[in-house]
């Protein structure tokens, strides 16, 4: 699914009034238990609520922020009003004090008004890949991000935040470091925070993989239908708080499945992390299902495993992905299958019982 401008907005009014709603009483345990099916419903609910949570949190920030308009303001005013010895006429008070009321609500106005349109406008774009295309954009803040093949992502940058929503697929992001303006990918239900580096997600059916090229990353995984509220404000929002965090470096693979759950962490060769970006299909014992899922992705058609038993043989290798049919030969050699091409759009993977010559094209 691809988050649209009206989506955006549609999700932003439902994020307020579920908010507001949490923030003007104790919730009860079915209003937590909706709140947490309806952030699951879509990735645009669970961005437009975090925004909403940051801007609470940064009213207390603003309040503490110097404010040198108002300060002039405020010493126009004695100056006019008291002059050197003090006194204030009655009269002189009723005159002065609306203009200077006046002035000051003005000001107000005007640089909060500034403050917030700077940092709450967002530029939105949607980016996609066929099968067997790559692309790469630049985003408005300068990042790039290099799509696989039959990706689609959903970016979103503001003076606040840079969000990206990984929908399917995989990319490469080189990023633009920004203390002050997070970028974080979503990813099924896994946030990935940048903090200066170059890194890869890659989300399939059952489980999303994250792999750092330089630099380092944060990973936060939450269990179904919890939302993160943590990462910029030091602390959770009751049973929306993510448990599972880890922090990755330089040649540091991990992945998270639906669970929630995180994988450990492992070394991988940084040239093996990008091979998918360069025309190679790397596998590691990984699931003939999965394998299969990801195959799908540079070819059009179906390919078909018909015996359920199959899916979990593993399978390692490098592949080119230009040539999948020395890729299905391969997998006919090592596991005990057989592939079959019925037609232009359809393959099937049936278990093999005897010797028969390879069909696979």
């Amino acid at each position: 699914m691809i988050v649209r401008p009206e989506d955006s907005g549609r999700a932003n009014l439902e994020a307020l009034h579920r908010f507001v709603r949490g923030r003007s009483g104790d919730p009860s345990r079915a209003d937590r238990g909706e709140l947490s099916e309806w952030l699951a419903a879509a990735p645009a609910n669970r961005v437009e609520y975090e925004e909403l949570h940051r801007i609470w949190n940064d009213l207390d920030h603003l309040a503490k922020e110097p404010f040198p308009e108002l300060d002039e303001a405020r010493a126009w005013w004695r100056r006019e009003s008291f002059g050197s010895a003090g006194d204030l006429p009655a009269r002189r008070w009723r005159v002065i004090f609306p203009a200077f009321a006046g002035i000051v609500a003005t000001l107000l106005v005007l640089v909060v008004g500034v403050y917030w349109w700077s940092m709450l406008r967002v530029e939105a774009a949607d980016y996609r890949t066929g099968k067997g295309e790559q692309r790469t954009v630049v985003l408005a803040d300068g990042s790039t991000v290099m799509l696989g093949a039959d990706t689609v992502v959903s970016a979103e940058v503001s003076g606040r935040r840079r969000t990206v929503v990984l929908h399917r697929g995989e990319a490469l992001f080189s990023v633009k470091h920004e203390p002050g303006r997070p970028f974080s990918v979503l990813a099924a239900n896994g946030t990935v925070r940048d903090i200066g580096t170059v890194f890869a997600v890659h989300s399939s059916s059952d489980r999303v993989q994250v792999s750092v090229l330089e630099g380092l990353v944060e990973v936060r995984a939450h269990a179904p239908g919890q939302l993160d509220l943590t990462q910029e404000t030091g602390r959770g929002d009751g049973d929306l708080q993510s448990d599972e965090r880890a922090i990755l470096a330089e040649g540091d693979r991990l992945w998270y499945g639906r669970d929630g759950q995180l994988s450990a962490v492992h070394k991988v060769d940084r040239d093996l992390m990008a091979a998918g970006f360069h025309g190679k299909l790397v596998f590691d014992a990984l699931p003939l299902g999965q394998v299969i899922e990801e195959v799908s992705r540079y070819r059009d058609g179906e390919i078909r495993i018909l015996d359920p038993s199959l899916s979990s043989l593993p399978v390692s290798g490098v592949f080119h992905q230009d040539h999948l049919g020395g890729l299905f030969k391969a997998l006919e050699l090592a596991l005990p299958v057989t592939v079959t091409a019925v037609n232009q759009r359809l393959m099937m993977v049936e278990r093999r019982h005897d010797r028969r010559p390879l069909t696979a094209k």
